[in-house]
C-alpha cells in the first residue's frame, strides 16, 4: 500500500530556534493519527508545512498523485458573509456546500458567519474542509473552546465521516477515542519523533518503555565511554592503525553519549499553587443565587479541600456562575459571602489581557529584577526557568509567544499570588499534555478550594469530587451531582444531625479563638507570654482541624 503523505527529514527553524530537526514519517489510507508533543515542539508548524501555509527549511514532502487535503486550523478566520458563502468561497458547489453545512448541524445556510460562537465556528471550518471531499483531513487542536457535547459530536463525526486524518490535541480522552496511531514530536527522540500503532493510552505505555530503555542505554554508554577515556589518557601517542581506529570509535562514543544525555535530560515544569493554609470552613458561601435564566436558587459552599467542577454546554452560564462565586459579578437574587480577607486567584479562559509589546520579564516582574514567592525573594530569571523561559528570551515581547507559552506565562504570574480559592476557567486550552499532568498533581496537593471549568474529561474526572451541571436556559434545569461518590443508602440519624450542628457552632468559636491568639502573638505588650500563647494556639489549631474534618464527613453524609 502506497502512502498518502510521505515526509522525509523535515526541518524548520524560526530565527535561532530550531523547531523540527529532520523528522520523517508516512501516513497511509485509513490511518487516524493523533499528534502530541510539548509546546513549541512544532506540531502546528508540521501541519502548516503539509498544507502549504509554512515552508520547510529542509527535507521533502511527497503527496500521492491527486491527493485532496482538508485543513481545520486552530484559529478560525473571520468571514463577513453567510455560512453558505463561507463554504462556497473554498468549494464552488452549492449542493455540496449545503450538504456539509447540514451534516455538521446548521439548519440555516443563510445565517451570518460572524455571529457564530466558538463551537459553531469550528463546525463551519469542518464543513468548509469536508466540502472538497478530502482524502486526508488535518485538524489542529479542534477541541479547544468546545463544550463536552460538541467534543462528543466531533468524535462521532470524525469516526463516521473522515477516511483518514491527522489531529493535534491535548485532550487525552478525545485522542483515545479517535486515533488508531499516535506520534509524538519531541527532542527527546533521536529522530525527533516517536510513533506506534494503537490509541493514546497504549501509545503512552510504549513510549514510556522506549524512554526507559533509552535512559538505561545512556547509563551503559557512560560506563563504556569512561573506559575509553581512561584508555585514551594512558595510551602512548604513537598510533598504529588499530589504535587509531579505536581512538576514532572512542570519540564517536563520546559524541553519542552527549546526544543521548541531551535527549534523556527531561526538564519538568514545576507548578505548585501557593495556598494560605486558612483553616476556616467557610471560604465562600453562596445562598439561593440566581442569574437571569441561566440558573436559579443555587446553594454552594467552598471550604478548604473543596474540588468543584462546573459543567454544561456553551452558553449555559458556567463562566457566569464562576464569576459570581469569585465576586466579579453580582447575582440577580441571593447572596455570596466570603471569609474575611479571603484571597482569590482567577485563571480566565480568555487569558489576561497583557499588552503584546510587554516583555516576558516585565510581565513576571514589573517592578525590578526580583519576584516574591512564599515570602522568598527569587531572581526573575530563576522564576522564569521553572516555566521553560530561558534568560535569553526574557526581553522577547509576549506577542511572539505561542498560545501554550502564553498560558505558561499566565500560570507563572498566578503562582506568585497566595490563594484560598483557585478559580480555573478552561485552563487546559493550548497547554501540552505533560503540563496538564503537572497542573493536576499540583491541584491534588493544593490545600484550599478549587473551582474548575474544563472540557478536558481527564482533568475533570481526576480533580472534581463535586459537580454542578448547568443546562441550556430553555431546558430550565440545574442538576448537582458527585459522580465520583456513590450516594449513601443509609439514613442520617438524629445523633449525626445534632453532632453536625454542634460542630458548626464549635468551629465558629475555635476560629475566633485562633484569630485572637494569632493577634496576641504579634502584640509587643504580651511578649512575655509567647510560650504560653504559642502552646494554646497549637492546641486550638489541632482541635479546629479535627473538628473541621469530622464536620466535613458529616456534611458529605447529610448532603448525600
Amino acid at each position: 500500500m502506497s502512502p498518502l503523505i510521505s515526509c522525509k527529514e523535515l526541518k524548520k527553524a524560526f530565527g535561532a530556534k530550531e523547531i523540527l530537526k529532520g523528522i520523517s514519517f508516512s501516513l497511509f489510507p485509513g490511518q487516524k493519527v493523533g499528534v502530541i508533543g510539548p509546546n513549541g515542539a512544532g506540531k502546528s508548524t508540521l501541519l502548516k508545512i503539509l498544507t502549504g501555509h509554512e515552508t520547510a527549511d529542509g527535507g521533502e514532502v511527497v503527496f500521492k498523485k491527486g491527493l485532496q487535503l482538508g485543513y481545520v486550523p486552530q484559529m478560525s478566520e473571520p468571514f463577513e458573509g453567510t455560512l453558505l458563502e463561507a463554504v462556497l468561497a473554498v468549494k464552488d458547489d452549492e449542493v455540496e456546500a449545503k450538504k456539509w453545512l447540514s451534516k455538521v448541524g446548521f439548519d440555516n445556510p443563510w445565517q451570518m458567519a460572524n455571529q457564530l460562537s466558538g463551537g459553531w465556528q469550528k463546525k463551519l471550518d469542518l464543513a468548509k474542509a469536508m466540502a472538497s471531499h478530502p482524502d486526508v483531513l488535518l485538524l489542529d487542536e479542534p477541541t479547544n473552546h468546545l463544550d463536552l457535547a460538541s467534543i462528543l459530536w466531533l468524535e462521532n463525526f470524525l469516526l463516521k465521516e473522515v477516511p483518514a486524518y491527522m489531529v493535534t490535541s491535548h485532550d487525552r480522552q478525545f485522542l483515545e477515542k479517535v486515533t488508531t496511531q499516535m506520534m509524538e514530536v519531541s527532542p527527546r527522540f533521536a529522530e525527533g519523533i516517536f510513533a506506534s500503532e494503537g490509541s493514546y493510552y497504549s501509545f503512552i505505555e510504549k513510549r514510556d518503555a522506549f524512554l526507559k530503555a533509552q535512559a538505561e542505554y545512556g547509563q551503559a554508554l557512560k560506563s563504556k565511554v569512561r573506559r575509553e577515556v581512561d584508555w585514551l589518557r594512558t595510551t602512548p601517542q604513537a598510533r598504529t592503525t588499530k589504535s587509531r581506529s579505536r581512538i576514532d570509535k572512542a570519540h564517536a562514543l563520546i559524541d553519542e553519549l552527549s546526544d543521548v544525555s541531551r535527549r534523556n535530560k527531561q526538564s519538568k515544569l514545576n507548578i505548585d499553587f501557593s495556598g494560605t493554609e486558612r483553616a476556616t470552613r467557610k471560604l465562600i458561601a453562596a445562598k439561593n443565587i440566581s442569574k437571569r435564566e441561566l440558573f436559579k436558587n443555587l446553594d454552594i459552599l467552598l471550604s478548604p479541600g473543596t474540588r468543584l467542577g462546573i459543567l454544561g454546554p456553551n452558553g449555559s452560564g458556567k463562566s457566569t456562575l464562576m464569576k459570581i462565586l469569585a465576586m466579579e459579578l453580582s447575582p440577580d437574587t441571593g447572596t455570596v459571602k466570603t471569609a474575611e480577607g479571603v484571597q482569590i486567584v482567577y485563571f480566565d479562559q480568555m487569558r489576561e489581557q497583557l499588552p503584546l509589546d510587554l516583555s516576558i520579564k516585565e510581565a513576571l516582574s514589573p517592578n525590578g529584577e526580583w519576584v516574591d514567592y512564599r515570602g522568598k525573594q527569587l531572581h526573575v530569571n530563576s522564576w522564569a526557568k521553572k516555566f521553560f523561559f530561558s534568560p535569553d528570551v526574557m526581553d522577547l515581547p509576549i506577542g511572539y509567544l505561542s498560545g501554550g507559552e502564553r498560558a505558561r506565562l499566565i500560570i507563572a504570574r498566578l503562582m506568585l499570588k497566595p490563594a484560598d480559592v483557585l478559580f480555573l476557567d478552561e485552563p487546559t486550552n493550548d497547554l501540552d499534555i505533560e503540563t496538564l499532568e503537572v497542573i493536576e498533581e499540583s491541584l491534588d496537593e493544593f490545600p484550599g478550594a478549587v473551582v474548575l471549568i474544563t472540557h478536558d474529561r481527564e482533568m475533570m474526572d481526576r480533580i472534581a469530587q463535586e459537580r454542578i451541571v448547568l443546562e441550556k436556559a430553555e431546558e430550565k434545569k440545574v442538576e448537582k451531582a458527585a459522580p465520583e461518590k456513590k450516594k449513601s443508602t443509609l439514613k442520617v440519624s438524629f445523633k449525626d444531625k445534632f453532632e453536625y450542628e454542634k460542630l458548626g457552632k464549635e468551629i465558629d468559636v475555635l476560629e475566633r479563638e485562633v484569630e485572637e491568639l494569632t493577634n496576641a502573638l504579634s502584640d509587643p505588650e504580651r511578649i512575655g507570654e509567647l510560650e504560653v500563647l504559642g502552646t494554646k494556639l497549637h492546641e486550638k489549631e489541632e482541635r479546629l482541624q479535627a473538628a473541621f474534618e469530622r464536620w466535613h464527613e458529616l456534611s458529605d453524609l447529610i448532603e448525600s
